[in-house]
């Protein structure tokens, strides 16, 4: 579970396919229901938020310390996990609006809120 937690913190958010896709790349054998319960284990613990958006659930890293440490193979182009998150940025600004503005609506929420 940390490792959904440090991956959403690098991609800034996902949705449950996104996130088991996501593990399933990184060969991890986990069925559908498992990373469903799992999010859903992380968002009562307050680890990760729930945000819902027009059609799609987006869940979102909490604002904490990370969880884990990565590391790079030296042919790795990006060693660094702060590049990392602008390029999904950079990403989601490109060519998925929906996630870009979730994640806009969220930030703009949690300002206001003060949460």
């Amino acid at each position: 579970m940390l490792l959904i937690i440090a991956l959403l913190d690098i991609i800034h958010l996902a949705t449950i396919d996104e996130v088991f896709t996501l593990l399933k790349n990184l060969s991890i054998s986990i069925e559908k229901k498992a990373v469903e319960r799992y999010l859903s284990l992380l968002v009562s613990l307050e680890l990760i938020i729930k945000k819902p958006y027009r059609n799609y659930i987006f869940y979102l890293p909490t604002p904490s310390n990370p969880w884990l440490s990565f590391s790079f193979t030296k042919v790795a182009q990006n060693r660094d996990i702060v590049r990392w998150k602008s390029l999904f940025s950079e990403e989601y600004r490109q060519s998925n609006l929906q996630k870009e503005r979730a994640l806009r609506s969220y930030f703009k929420s949690h300002v206001i809120q003060g949460t």
